[in-house]
């Protein structure tokens, strides 16, 4: 067998590649040195690289890997490292009467809307949503739900009615309520995608008005995101 012990090796041109090939095993052995790959920002990703390369992103910090589409990050599980890259938030007044969507069906709420565009390819997001509103000459039970990109979550049309209960019930002819709820996806989008999103608002049943903020006025809702690296 033989070996070749050097303290560099380097490119004269400073571009090219080192090929390993055939049945070859490298071997780097070492208890106090680390393996140092390729790293740069979000922006200096190369464009086409080979399917299974790998790099440092030295603004999210996280190790990179091309899947043959995009760049994704190596961390996919929810751990103590996981990382905010953005957070976007929106409070918002307007009221949105859902009685003329029909029940059982969500709808946007329009002075919601957040759009944004995604930090890193592959993250995840948490939505929160506190929504504020009031029922007038009706007892049904209402909820909220997410509009992230045009596909909902954290809804269920139908006839579950167990989905729809919050803080009005069946019996309760009027009254207010406060409605908070977070949901994690994760579209697996590219970096710098477009996003635009919403909460969406929705009643059970009743011939009454549901008032998702106050008709009379306008007291402060509120819709956050959050983009994460080392969630899924």
């Amino acid at each position: 067998m033989s070996k070749l012990k050097v303290d560099q090796i380097s490119s004269v041109s400073e571009t090219g590649s080192l090929q390993l090939s055939g049945n070859v095993k490298p071997d780097f052995s070492s208890s106090n040195t680390g393996l140092v790959p390729p790293s740069g920002t979000t922006d200096q990703r190369e464009a086409s690289p080979m399917m299974g390369s790998i790099r440092m992103n030295t603004e999210t910090k996280i190790l990179e890997y091309y899947d043959g589409t995009n760049w994704l990050a190596f961390q996919t599980t929810i751990s103590a490292e996981s990382q905010v890259l953005a957070m976007h938030y929106k409070i918002y007044g307007g009221s949105l009467n859902t009685s003329s969507a029909g029940q059982r069906n969500y709808v946007d709420h329009p002075s919601s809307e957040i759009t944004f565009t995604t930090k890193a390819a592959g993250t995840s997001f948490l939505l929160y949503a506190d929504q504020c509103g009031y029922q007038a000459g009706t007892g049904s039970g209402v909820n909220v739900a997410f509009n992230f990109n045009g596909t909902m979550y954290a809804g269920q049309n139908g006839n579950n009615g167990d989905t729809w209960m919050a803080a009005v019930h069946s019996g309760i002819s009027s009254g207010s309520f406060n409605l908070k709820k977070m949901w994690l996806v994760s579209p697996n989008l590219a970096a710098g995608a477009s996003v635009t999103a919403y909460v969406k608002c929705g009643h059970w049943n009743g011939s009454g008005n549901h008032y998702f903020n106050y008709p009379s006025y306008s007291p402060s809702s509120t819709f956050v995101i959050k983009e994460i690296v080392g969630a899924a």
